[in-house]
């Protein structure tokens, strides 16, 4: 046994044994668990000293506990979710068909108004559009029941 060092620290009942430097043998009772490392200042706290053990990095001192504590707790950033389909995704996929917007092309939920050739107008969502690239009133047929019904036409 080093004399002057703890010995056997029990953290739940909060008794710890240590040998002073006169040899005697003492045990110490805290009432709190966490008291237990700093009763009248003989010990020192637990993982002080890799706490103090510096490391360089980098041309930087840090101390070395820190570090790995750092280094093993690195975890990959939360990805970014994908980009919604927007405006600038039904405006590519209507480039070919014949179909022009009179506002722009809303964000694929909102109902937009659309023109065709033949000069009927309507309103649709973008992304019913872009699965039906015809006009409803010229080409109903083309259309589903459930699609058809949520056309609104305007003229």
């Amino acid at each position: 046994m080093e004399i002057g060092k703890r010995y056997d620290v029990v953290f739940t009942t909060g008794h710890y044994e240590i040998e002073y430097e006169n040899g005697v043998k003492c045990i110490k009772k805290t009432p709190k668990s966490y008291r237990v490392e700093r009763v009248d200042g003989t010990t020192r706290l637990i993982g002080q000293d890799s706490i103090m053990e510096l490391k360089e990095v980098v041309g930087h001192t840090i101390p070395k506990g820190l570090y790995a504590a750092k280094k093993a707790g690195i975890r990959p950033p939360i990805p970014k979710p994908k980009a919604k389909k927007g405006a600038k995704w039904i405006e590519a996929e209507l480039k070919d068909s014949s179909l022009s917007p009179l506002k722009g092309f809303g964000n694929g939920i909102t109902k937009v108004a659309f023109k065709c050739p033949q000069g009927h107008v309507f309103k649709i969502s973008g992304y019913s559009l872009v699965r039906f690239p015809f006009c409803p009133v010229c080409e109903p047929e083309r259309f589903d029941a459930y699609t058809l019904r949520r056309v609104v036409v305007c003229e």
